[in-house]
């Protein structure tokens, strides 16, 4: 479909659909929890790994998930989409009209309380056996009374929180003065498959697809989307083929499904009788992924010895060079690549992508063009769960434009004159 098709009352029915759902499926269901797993998704670059040793903050976090489900178009005190409850809060730390106190939305579910936080260390929330546990059995646990969550504190929160009656699955891990919060894996589909797919039910795809790009935040790539389907939905939230078959349901026969698809003038969208996308979107055609029998391949360099900005780029030239390799940085020419080798009579363009989480490389136009030009000659080199402060593994990847599935994704740039910044600047201590 086109983002121009959407309006007021497609987003209206949307909610309405929506909502419905939840009601249908039982008291159980936690609609909050979806929207914080597709935050997590969506921004799964921006937000640090338990691998990587950092946090973000909680202000940091409430921020982008405010970000995330704003609605253009609304006034701060009642913008951010509660996307199962059909209605509209205000961003976090506003009072909205009629209310006494600041607008609290995610807190809540962040921390143990009654949410997907936990205070365990890496060890256990990097096992699939602790990540299963239910917490009354956890052995950090602390019960009141044997066998329930309500009062419990957990051994390891230095603040004393207690436990209500809610036993949520662990996604974060809470920093140990729990002030930040760090990611775990987000692609391990049973540990979000209860929310997702609450009681058996997946989530009806397209009411979800309309409710969160209509009047979406033109910051994010959800504001700057012509063309919204499947394949766009999984590209902005990173999702794999097998996840999004997991949690969402897009068939024409679901009842959901089938109401807000019959609103839309099929004429003017690419959505087809099967309710899936054309075979193309953005001009690319459907690709399977290649596989590999062989297993996934890494360096691990250790930090250099010199301090010099600690960038990523610094631990690939420090792996090439010492595999025989004279490596010179030119990432600052904007030739479409950051490093170029030599080894004998062997050269290669070496784009380097690093995040503090999972990566998902996003190359620009000038990179991409570069890879298709060069081919064997272009690498990619992918660090991920980066920590400058540590060793960190690197993954290369000969001719990305060849061996790996790309979408192009459509961007819009704000350029801003040198004269209209001067004649805007204000002092320190106005800000």
């Amino acid at each position: 479909m086109e983002a121009n098709d959407l309006n007021d009352d497609l987003y209206s029915q949307s909610l309405y659909l929506l909502n419905s759902y939840k009601i249908s499926v039982r008291a159980g269901f936690k609609g909050r929890f979806i929207q914080i797993f597709l935050a997590l998704k969506f921004f799964q670059e921006q937000i640090p790994s338990i691998f990587s040793g950092r946090y973000i903050s909680s202000e940091l976090l409430q921020t982008m998930l405010d970000d995330l489900y704003s609605k253009a178009s609304r006034e701060a005190d009642r913008c951010v989409l509660s996307v199962f409850e059909n209605r509209h809060l205000a961003r976090t730390g506003i009072v909205a009209e009629g209310h006494a106190y600041p607008q609290n939305t995610w807190r809540n579910n962040l921390n143990i309380q009654k949410g997907i936080g936990c205070y365990a260390p890496v060890s256990d929330l990097s096992s699939p056996t602790f990540l299963n546990q239910r917490r009354v059995d956890c052995r950090h646990l602390h019960a009141r009374v044997q066998g329930e969550m309500a009062g419990a504190t957990c051994r390891l929160c230095t603040s004393n929180a207690k436990y209500r009656s809610e036993s949520h699955r662990k996604w974060l891990k809470i920093e140990p003065n729990g002030s930040g919060y760090a990611v775990v894996d987000l692609q391990w589909i049973d540990n979000f498959i209860p929310y997702l797919s609450y009681d058996g039910r997946r989530t009806p795809f397209f009411p979800l697809l309309i409710a969160i790009y209509y009047d979406a935040n033109p910051g994010l790539v959800l504001g700057q989307r012509v063309h919204l389907g499947r394949e766009q939905f999984k590209a902005d939230f990173n999702l794999s083929n097998e996840e999004f078959e997991a949690y969402f349901d897009e068939s024409v026969e679901n009842p959901y499904n089938k109401e807000i698809l019959r609103s839309i003038n099929e004429s003017d969208s690419d959505v087809g009788r099967n309710g899936r996308d054309a075979p193309v979107h953005d001009g690319v055609a459907d690709a399977k992924r290649p596989f590999s029998a062989q297993p996934i391949q890494s360096t691990e360099v250790a930090p250099p010895t010199v301090n010099s900005g600690w960038e990523a780029e610094q631990f690939v030239i420090k792996a090439l060079q010492e595999a025989g390799w004279s490596a010179h940085n030119v990432s600052r020419q904007s030739v479409g690549y950051d490093i170029f080798a030599t080894k004998e009579k062997r050269k290669i363009h070496v784009e380097v992508k690093s995040s503090i989480n999972n990566c998902f490389p996003v190359l620009t136009s000038r990179e991409w063009q570069k890879a298709l030009y060069l081919q064997d000659e272009f690498v990619l080199a992918i660090v991920e769960n980066f920590n400058p402060d540590r060793s960190n593994n690197i993954y290369w990847v000969l001719n990305p434009s060849r061996n790996c599935v790309s979408v192009p994704q459509e961007t819009v740039n704000y350029r801003i004159v040198r004269s209209a910044w001067l004649g805007a600047t204000t002092s320190l201590d106005r800000l």
